[in-house]
């Protein structure tokens, strides 16, 4: 690192011709939508993107819930005896967070949420207010 640093001024400057830049279009609110129907790990580069701002959210029960954090389940844990496979369908609430059943047989564990007009909690904290219990669905 030390000898590249040292022959960074020889090195040619070549102007970055503009027509040739690829633009990303401009994050609107819509693009945090979670679409439970995407695979886990979909939602999760959305959640990790998209968290900070603008927010990445969801609707339970008629009400906005901001996902503020969560991860990807490992593959092949759909741990509910009640999953219909329905993606946005609680499969398990525990201590952890709440683990919602998503596109191509893949879940993710919803750790920290937002509820509308409410501060940040964990995902435990709102379950046990919200009385969420599996089969319940996000995104409805």
């Amino acid at each position: 690192l030390v000898a590249t640093l040292a022959r960074l001024d020889a090195v040619p400057r070549i102007r970055q011709d503009d027509a040739q830049a690829t633009l990303a279009p401009k994050i609107r609110k819509e693009d945090g939508f979670v679409a439970w129907t995407d695979p886990a790990g979909a939602i999760d580069r959305r959640v990790l993107a998209l968290a900070d701002r603008p927010g990445v959210f969801t609707h339970f029960k008629g009400k906005r819930v901001n996902i503020v954090r969560g991860r990807p389940v490992a593959p092949g844990v759909r741990p509910s005896p009640a999953d219909d496979g329905t993606p946005g369908t609680v499969l398990a609430v525990g201590k952890a967070g709440l683990v919602v059943a998503c596109g191509e047989a893949t879940a993710f564990l919803v750790e920290e949420l937002q509820p509308e007009g409410r501060g940040v909690m964990s995902a435990h904290a709102f379950s046990l207010g919200a009385r969420i219990a599996p089969g319940d669905r996000f995104g409805a």
